[in-house]
C-alpha cells in the first residue's frame, strides 16, 4: 500500500526547502556572508560644490561588539586612512552611524546589486571642513 501521506510532505517540503536557501543565500550578499560583501578596496570619485576629486578608500567588517550589518570605511572624504567612519548596511543601504572623534559625518550610500558600486550623499563638518552636501560614487577596482 502507498504512504500518500509521505509523498504529499516530499512533494511540497523539498521545493520550499530549495526556496528558502536560494532566499537566505541572496540576503547574505549585502551582509557579506560567504566572502562576497562590500569589504575590500575602492576607489571614490567625489563632488562638493565645484570640487572635483578622486581617492582610494577601504572597507572593512567592524567587528567587536558589532554584528555582521556594521563596516568601517577608512579614508571617507578623503579624511585619512586613520579616520574611521561607522556605517551599517540595511538592506541596500550604507548609513552612516558615528565616526572616531575629529569629524561629524551623516549621510547614506545605496549598495547596488552586483556589490561593485555605492552612490553616497553625505555632509561632512569639523576641522577646516564644511561640506553640507556632497555626492560621491564608490567602485571596485
Amino acid at each position: 500500500m502507498v504512504n500518500f501521506f509521505n509523498m504529499n510532505i516530499t512533494k511540497y517540503f523539498i521545493p520550499l526547502l530549495i526556496l528558502i536557501s536560494f532566499a537566505c543565500s541572496s540576503c547574505e550578499k549585502f551582509s557579506g556572508g560567504n566572502g562576497d560583501s562590500i569589504t575590500g578596496a575602492w576607489r571614490c570619485r567625489e563632488e562638493s560644490g565645484n570640487n572635483f576629486r578622486q581617492y582610494s578608500v577601504s572597507i572593512d567588517r567592524a567587528g567587536g561588539r558589532y554584528d555582521s550589518t556594521y563596516f568601517i570605511i577608512y579614508n571617507f572624504h578623503n579624511l585619512g586612512f586613520d579616520f574611521e567612519t561607522y556605517a551599517q548596511l540595511k538592506d541596500s543601504t550604507l548609513r552612516v552611524i558615528f565616526t572616531d572623534g575629529l569629524y561629524s559625518v551623516s549621510g547614506k550610500g545605496m549598495v547596488s546589486k552586483n556589490l561593485k558600486i555605492i552612490n553616497w550623499s553625505y555632509s561632512v563638518s569639523g576641522q577646516n571642513v564644511n561640506d553640507n552636501y556632497v555626492t560621491a560614487y564608490y567602485y571596485k577596482q
